[in-house]
């Protein structure tokens, strides 16, 4: 197995299953951010650093670990998360 699919396993593990999808409010620093969903209180949640914190501003809808609400990654405006 090359070093690049062991790369995207691994990142695939750490970002875990289910996801759920929020909404960063505000980036607190480069690993936390307020982040809400359609339902329940707003959440101070963990950016992982496989997330690029250069596409994350206020209003970037983002995938969330349902378990640990952990930021995993960052939708694009015309992706479907489901």
């Amino acid at each position: 197995m090359n070093d690049t699919r062991k790369a995207e396993e691994l990142i695939n593990e750490l970002r875990g299953d289910p996801i759920s999808v929020g909404r960063i409010e505000e980036l607190i620093n480069e690993s936390h951010a307020i982040v809400s969903q359609n339902v329940g209180p707003n959440l101070y949640a963990t950016i992982l650093s496989i997330v690029d914190i250069n596409q994350l501003t206020p209003g970037t809808p983002v995938l969330l670990h349902q378990r640990t609400m952990h930021v995993v990654g960052v939708l694009k405006n015309d992706e479907d998360p489901l």
